[in-house]
């Protein structure tokens, strides 16, 4: 065989395959110009999550989307929730879409919830009301159970898909959008427990502005009343007119405490280290006095009976009296600290605290056991007792210096 004649073959042959493949790529050309067209790419997707708490109940998932092209033609939309944007979809740990109730849409209207499982929401459109294109609209979901979150995070997608049937198959759009799932912070703190309470002789008139508290309390701790006799009651504070004696003082307990629980306030009186008999009355220290207490002629007082006594009526005795509680103007508007004992409670509702208080009932405990003259339920901040002593001599009460020194407990419940 010549050269030429091998050389016609082959052109016979490379003529024979350029057809074959000009004919097989006319028959491709079909299928190419059918994969180009895909369905359009939904724009402006973002998925808001009510809470990003992993588990979380009764969840909304809000969807914002901008639809390509006239909306109208859009007649149903999934929401399929995968572990991955792409591939086979694999459902989410924990995630439960089954019961998700659709909230009121936004730029388009008429819409229904279809058939749910776990990781799909199928809706469908009722209204056929024409849309502008590129229409932006809301759609949320509620009771969604988030998925399950693997610490520190877990994301999630939603591949989104539009339909132009109501049977979720006739592609029009679709888009990806994610969900993050994030561990929470927990911020811890303590609030420490406070109790503040002091107790001091304070001139007649004196007042605690907004911002005094125990801190700048005084340090006096002796109330005279002066010259006591069978006239009538002598009470705190007492003027001194240059003979008797008194030093114009009462007594004042300040608590400050954020005990939830409230606190109580009570008072004992110290017993005489000598002496005898009636150890924790008003006496002249050291003084022998009569066991019965009735007696008037000795040097320790009778004292003014536990329910109260009106000191305004002839005969010895002596006791304290809770005038009122006074507080800042900025602080509550009543008082949390109450002298709600009737015993020590005065009559008093003059807005200036004890100014104008004209009760001359009085009360003394003298078993030695912490007796409650004030209490609150609740926090307080520096309010503070106003305490009176009152004391009438009998005509037979023995001349002397009394004296006795009271002991004040608070008791806060945190």
């Amino acid at each position: 065989m010549s050269n030429k004649s091998g050389l016609g073959i082959q052109a016979k042959r490379v003529s024979s395959f350029v057809q074959a493949l000009v004919l097989a790529s006319a028959g491709l050309l079909p299928l190419l110009a059918s994969s180009s067209v895909d369905a359009a790419q939904i724009t402006d997707r973002v998925l808001t999550l009510s809470t990003s708490e992993g588990d979380a109940t009764g969840v909304t998932h809000d969807y914002g989307l901008t639809i390509p092209g006239d909306a109208s033609t859009m007649q149903s939309m999934e929401f399929l929730y995968c572990t991955t944007p792409l591939g086979t979809c694999t459902a989410p740990t924990g995630l439960d879409a089954s019961s998700a109730a659709i909230g009121t849409p936004t730029g388009l209207t008429g819409w229904s919830v279809g058939t749910n499982t776990a990781n799909l929401i199928q809706v469908t459109r009722t209204d056929a009301t024409n849309v502008a294109a590129d229409t932006p609209m809301t759609i949320d979901f509620t009771g969604v159970t988030n998925p399950t979150m693997t610490a520190p995070y877990t994301t999630f997608y939603v591949r989104v898909n539009t339909y132009t049937d109501t049977a979720y198959t006739t592609d029009r759009d679709n888009g990806t959008v994610a969900g993050a799932l994030t561990q929470q912070l927990i911020i811890n703190g303590r609030v420490q427990e406070r109790l503040e309470f002091c107790v001091a002789a304070i001139d007649d008139g004196d007042t605690f502005a907004s911002g005094e508290d125990c801190s700048n309390f005084p340090t006096n701790q002796t109330i005279d009343i002066g010259v006591i006799d069978d006239a009538g009651p002598a009470e705190s504070p007492v003027d001194n007119d240059g003979f008797n004696g008194a030093n114009d003082k009462l007594g004042a307990a300040m608590v400050d405490t954020n005990a939830s629980g409230g606190v109580v306030i009570s008072y004992f009186p110290e017993e005489d280290a000598t002496g005898t008999e009636q150890l924790r009355n008003f006496r002249v220290l050291g003084s022998t006095c009569d066991a019965t207490e009735t007696v008037v002629t000795d040097q320790c007082f009778q004292s003014a009976a536990t329910a109260g006594t009106d000191l305004s009526s002839a005969g010895e005795r002596f006791g304290m009296q809770v005038t009122c509680v006074e507080r800042t103007a900025s602080e509550n508007a009543t008082a949390n600290l109450l002298n709600n004992v009737a015993a020590y409670q005065a009559d008093n509702s003059d807005a200036t605290c004890e100014a104008g208080e004209t009760s001359t009932t009085y009360a003394w405990d003298n078993t030695g056991t912490a007796t409650t003259i004030a209490s609150s339920t609740t926090v307080v901040n520096d309010e503070m007792l106003k305490l009176r002593f009152g004391a009438r001599a009998a005509a037979t009460t023995p001349t002397g210096n009394y004296t006795v020194t009271t002991t004040y407990i608070a008791t806060a419940t945190f």
